[in-house]
């Protein structure tokens, strides 16, 4: 990515002892996803705040654009074999997005890790 406006940010999300990630794109296609290793969870709570901080983004930065807040879907990630990896699948998670060339309409290929 460029030193100027980032094109994604990646947001892990810790909640009842279970990392998740989300990678929202705001500056090109408001779209929002989220990986969880386990595969079963909702992020409802985390999705409102997040939906919450990009209007202010976009209300502060001066572009409404970025204040659309983005349509979430959920990837089909790799699934952690036991309870205790997700933290670890979530950082590979990460390492694929930000070493591969990426763009955000094939970031659902991360299921393939």
């Amino acid at each position: 990515m460029n030193k100027g406006r980032k094109k994604i940010y990646l947001a892990p999300y810790y909640h009842e002892n279970h990392w998740m990630l989300s990678i929202i794109d705001i500056i090109d296609h408001n779209q929002g996803y989220w990986c969880d290793p386990i595969g079963n969870s909702e992020i409802p709570m985390f999705k409102t705040l997040l939906n919450t901080s990009i209007r202010v983004y976009g209300y502060e930065g001066g572009t409404r654009k970025s204040s659309k807040v983005p349509q979430w879907m959920k990837l089909d990630c790799a699934r952690q074999p036991g309870i205790n990896e997700c933290g670890y699948y979530i950082m590979r998670y990460m390492l694929e997005i930000v070493t591969s060339p990426h763009s955000m309409r094939s970031i659902d290929e991360i299921q393939a890790l």
